[in-house]
């Protein structure tokens, strides 16, 4: 009867140790570290000296790319010093060149990734200890009896949950992380217009949602939408 409660608890223990990594490195996943363009201090550097916030003359990018849109925009900056000209009244100029200098910020950082994962595995150990199961203290009886195999046993076991996480979770979470990136750089267009003392245009909002779909499968095939 001792033997099969020492069996139970044991595939107890490994179930929780399953769950424990698997939400550690989900934490780890969504609270991974990124940068963004911060668009009011990016500048818009004119030929002729003139220099300018993006955030002030509309311009912006997800990825540190102006695309045709919003390079016209910087243009007739420079060259009329006019902003919302959407219904092209100015003619696209000529002979005009500017720099894009960004300026970025980051999100979240490594340090507090693995802060908040260690709030987690305090919080859990706290439950479990409260529930009268001592996970850690069991584990280590476990690895005690037998150090070789033990180990060999939890290293595989630890290695058979990172492939279950990789397979059935990590897609999933890493759509929420891309999409959480992709929310935090239009948040910053909105803001950086308010701090601008402009109200940021729905034709911006509506070119933001437009381009959406791309820069979240940039996000998804290469782990980042701006990179330096």
């Amino acid at each position: 009867m001792e033997n099969l409660i020492y069996f139970l608890n044991q595939i107890r223990n490994f179930i929780l140790l399953f769950v424990i990594i698997i939400i550690s490195f989900s934490l780890l996943i969504l609270f991974k570290p990124f940068k963004y363009i911060d668009n009011f201090n990016t500048m818009i550097k004119c030929s002729d000296g003139k220099e300018v916030s993006s955030g002030a003359t509309i311009v912006f990018t997800y990825d540190g790319q102006l695309d045709n849109f919003n390079q016209t925009k910087a243009l007739k900056v420079c060259a009329y010093d006019i902003v919302f000209d959407y219904g092209n009244q100015f003619p696209y100029p000529q002979n005009v060149k500017f720099e894009y200098l960004i300026k970025t910020d980051r999100y979240s950082s490594w340090f507090q990734a693995g802060f908040v994962v260690m709030l987690f595995l305090i919080l859990i150990l706290m439950i479990l200890k409260l529930s009268n199961i001592h996970l850690v203290k069991d584990l280590y009886l476990f690895y005690s009896q037998n150090k070789l195999v033990s180990l060999c046993t939890i290293v595989l076991y630890m290695v058979i949950s990172l492939l279950f996480f990789q397979v059935f979770f990590k897609s999933d979470l890493q759509n929420i992380y891309c999409k959480n990136v992709l929310q935090i750089q239009q948040k910053d267009f909105k803001l950086s217009v308010n701090l601008s003392g402009k109200e940021y245009p729905y034709i911006e909002y509506d070119w933001a949602k437009a381009q959406e779909k791309k820069f979240l499968n940039k996000c998804l095939q290469q782990g980042y939408v701006y990179k330096e």
